[in-house]
């Protein structure tokens, strides 16, 4: 299994609030997901990533989220000769479902790359969520 990703628009894709209910792609009528859950469940289920060129060019940044948000994909360029080798590796459904089960997600790791960094709080209380958001939209 493989994903295609144009890495430029990351960012804005991963923020996209907008329903699928709205656009008119809703599985059922309780299906409550963004574009964006939908988005990342797709780029989180996938052990490839086919990297193809979009509208925009994408910067070290966007690369570095993208690897980011998911460390144990395979990246391979849609024009790489070892894209053919990467697409008939075997697909695990068992290993997918654990990427996506939180009891089994990869705990996130510090990281700082291409002005993407990656921080692990640990203490004792949570995060308020008032706050965060405020400071999230601090200028």
């Amino acid at each position: 299994m493989t994903t295609a990703v144009s890495p430029a628009p990351l960012l804005p894709y991963l923020g996209c609030g907008d329903d699928l209910a709205d656009a008119g792609l809703a599985a059922a009528a309780s299906d409550r997901r963004t574009a964006a859950d939908t988005w990342a469940r797709q780029l989180g289920c996938s052990p490839v990533l086919v990297l193809v060129p979009g509208e925009e060019t994408a910067d070290e940044a966007d690369l570095a989220l993208l690897r980011q948000l998911h460390p144990m994909a395979r990246q391979v360029a849609v024009d790489s000769p070892e894209l053919a080798a990467a697409a008939v590796a075997g697909f695990g459904v068992e290993a997918a479902a654990d990427r996506q089960h939180p009891a089994c997600a990869l705990l996130p790791q510090e990281a700082d790359e291409g002005g993407v960094a990656t921080l692990v709080r640990q203490h004792t209380r949570p995060f308020h969520p008032g706050r965060l958001h405020a400071a999230r939209w601090r200028t």
